[in-house]
């Protein structure tokens, strides 16, 4: 049987930092630390005994505290740090027979979930995306201290290029920015994870990323209990996007749906405004060719036959014109420039639809696994081939999407990264 050790630290708040030298809270009880991949907020909590009311003024908002456990051994390394926090909230609760207060906060994924970015990035991958929304959160906000990782991914899985865009993200959410820029439609790579670390780092990895464990609930002697749910609220299979106008102005929209999904769920409407600026960037290229400036009067070529700076992703016929996949395409009127550029827009717009629903289109298996405190070696991040006989699930790859640390029980909160159910 394994046991547990803590070491709660205060770092008293001075107005611009913190204290350098911090002060061990020995009388604390019942801590709880809860951490989690992407946008959840991470927290923690202990428990003060307030006896005499000696504790009373001691802890303040935006003081800072550090918190280490340590499995069957009373010494603690630097490694042993599950969390560094913000305390935020300090609730008493009084009786006749308690006097106890209850110290709350959040670490540095608070800042990550709430902070607002002003970039407008050109041709940037998604990786640089994330880094300048970074940059700029902390180049206009000094309580932003969160960095970005020098060993997030700098190319795809296969150490190709990722894709490169010019998107313009005004007073948008970091947590939007990297729900978008990490996901599958804009790394053309599978969707990425992320999360904030103990020294205030934006980390992100591929979704082959994290150590594979494995779990077989019949014989884990560690297993407390296990709960299965079956997650069909973030289903999407009906998905309609808008992307811009045409040459003529006309709105750009189209939509994908699939049908199995609708067959088993129903349908599962999503919308969609694409943020890839399809049209500009496509109608741009042509207007410096053919008036050689960006800043063209007109949004059609100045004389026809006119060749298009881009290549076709799609073979058709419009407007009389053949369109072929991979080719660049010539036109001879406004009409047509105006068609095949239209189609051209809603070819990628479908792509990036069809890449939503691929990855939403089916509910997700989730199962919380609570065991001893100190048993498991889990992460975030980490693949664990579960076999649970009773669900049916064998060898089943879910990711650790959030854990929760208490001084008796250790609860790991695995999902699908794509939906089967």
């Amino acid at each position: 049987m394994s046991y547990v050790q803590w070491k709660i630290t205060r770092y008293a708040f001075t107005g611009t930092g913190w204290s350098g030298s911090g002060t061990v809270i020995s009388d604390a009880y019942d801590p709880m630390i809860s951490v989690a991949l992407g946008d959840k907020k991470d927290t923690f909590s202990f428990k003060l005994n307030n006896a005499y009311d000696r504790w009373d003024n001691y802890f303040q908002p935006n003081d800072k505290v550090e918190i280490s456990r340590v499995t069957n051994t009373t010494v603690f390394a630097a490694d042993d740090i599950k969390m560094v926090g913000i305390v935020r909230k300090i609730p008493a609760e009084a009786s006749g027979v308690q006097n106890e207060l209850r110290i709350e906060g959040y670490n540095y994924s608070e800042s990550v979930a709430t902070g607002i970015v002003f970039i407008n990035p050109l041709n940037k991958n998604p990786m640089e995306i994330v880094s300048a929304a970074v940059d700029n959160l902390r180049l206009n906000n000094s309580n932003f201290t969160v960095t970005y990782s020098n060993t997030n991914p700098t190319t795809k899985k296969n150490g190709t290029a990722f894709p490169t865009y010019s998107q313009k993200y005004f007073y948008k959410p970091l947590s939007k920015v990297l729900e978008e820029q990490l996901s599958d439609a804009y790394t053309q790579d599978g969707a990425y994870f992320w999360w904030v670390d103990k020294d205030a780092k934006l980390q992100i990895r591929a979704d082959t990323a994290g150590s594979v464990h494995t779990y077989n609930s019949e014989t884990d002697l560690v297993t407390v209990s296990y709960k299965e749910d079956r997650d069909t609220s973030q289903v999407r299979n009906y998905v309609i996007i808008k992307g811009g106008t045409d040459p003529a102005g006309l709105p750009i929209q189209t939509r994908v749906s699939d049908t199995s999904s609708i067959t088993k769920h129903g349908m599962k409407f999503y919308f969609m405004v694409s943020n890839k600026k399809y049209a500009e960037s496509l109608n741009q290229e042509d207007m410096v060719k053919s008036w050689g400036t960006s800043q063209a009067t007109s949004r059609y070529p100045t004389s026809y036959p006119f060749t298009t700076s881009w290549y076709a992703s799609y073979t058709d016929t419009i407007e009389s014109v053949s369109v072929v996949a991979g080719s660049q395409v010539t036109v001879n009127s406004d009409a047509q420039y105006s068609a095949v550029l239209r189609q051209e827009v809603i070819t990628k717009l479908k792509a990036d639809a069809q890449q939503v629903i691929d990855g939403t289109k089916f509910g997700k298996l989730k199962v919380d696994i609570a065991t001893n405190a100190g048993s498991k070696a889990w992460i975030l991040g980490d693949r664990i081939s579960c076999t649970i006989p009773k669900i049916g699930a064998v060898n089943k790859l879910l990711r650790v999407k959030e854990i929760q640390y208490t001084t008796e029980i250790d609860t790991f909160s695995l999902e699908e990264d794509i939906g089967t159910i």
